[in-house]
């Protein structure tokens, strides 16, 4: 007998706030082949420094910008692919969301007065490009998100639509609350 799925996200309600953690959706294709691309320019960048008297120095300066350049940006993909969490943070006053990886943290806050309707966005597409992406799980279906003035904030993604709708109840509730309290 199949065992029901459980949800990606861990929620923690107090009376004040709400908290969201959903782990970043992981694309196993998209690690294997940036991870071998990532030990590609690795080797290359100590191969650069072992023969560093070898090669003309401008060259060397330069294989070693574009290399490192590189590698930082496909390390940070990776950590966010491997280790990423997306937290969301709901209080009476404001809407924090927070995208955490071993390698950045990146901080959004938002008045709770200013936004509009939680929205479920379901970005599904049955052929062309997009829909070989979201096959192949690059791509996310489903977003949860939110109107702030004239811009559409995405929350959360790499969800399922019935995990979708179950956050998107509990924040409209925890916000409602907050409203008339």
């Amino acid at each position: 007998m199949e065992k029901p799925k459980e949800m990606k996200s861990r929620i923690k309600e107090t009376e004040t706030e709400i908290h969201i953690e959903t782990p970043a959706r992981k694309s196993w294709i998209l690690i294997i082949v940036l991870g071998l691309f990532t030990f590609q320019l690795t080797m290359g960048l100590i191969f650069t420094i072992a023969n560093i008297s070898k090669i003309p120095i401008v060259a060397s300066i330069f294989q070693i910008i574009i290399f490192g350049t590189i590698l930082f940006f496909l390390i940070r993909f990776l950590s966010w692919q491997l280790k990423g969490v997306q937290v969301l943070i709901q209080s009476n006053k404001e809407l924090v969301i927070q995208l955490k990886s071993p390698v950045r943290n990146k901080v959004k806050t938002y008045n709770i007065e200013n936004l509009g309707e939680f929205r479920i966005k379901d970005n599904s597409v049955s052929e062309g490009p997009m829909a070989m992406l979201q096959l192949l799980g690059i791509s996310d279906k489903i977003q949860l998100t939110v109107n702030n003035g004239y811009e559409t904030v995405k929350l959360i993604s790499g969800i399922d639509i019935v995990e979708a709708e179950e956050l998107k109840a509990k924040l409209e509730k925890n916000k409602t609350v907050h409203n008339n309290g």
